[in-house]
């Protein structure tokens, strides 16, 4: 079994991006990281209200599957159809410029 190569970085391969993060940050004023800093906070703050929502969306999608996996058909259907649509037109769950 293959092991994805992101979780197998050496002692120096991880010193090196070290290095390389100091360098690109010491190139920076206080003021500059600052803002840097909270730009990053906000992209992630918005990026875990997405991951919530989208975690709430496949929830709600399991629980309506459950609750009519013994409809008919046709009833079944229709009902997938629409929270398939309502879910592929929420732009909420995209990623916006």
């Amino acid at each position: 079994m293959q092991t994805n190569r992101i979780w197998q970085l050496s002692a120096d391969e991880v010193g090196n991006i070290n290095n390389v993060d100091f360098n690109l940050i010491s190139n920076y004023s206080i003021e500059e990281l600052t803002i840097q800093n909270r730009r990053l906070n906000e992209s992630n703050e918005r990026l875990e209200n997405r991951l919530q929502l989208i975690i709430q969306t496949i929830n709600e999608l399991d629980n309506l599957y459950n609750s009519i996996k013994n409809d008919g058909f046709i009833k079944r259907y229709t009902t997938l159809k629409d929270a398939v649509k309502r879910i592929v037109t929420n732009n909420d769950l995209y990623d916006n410029p």
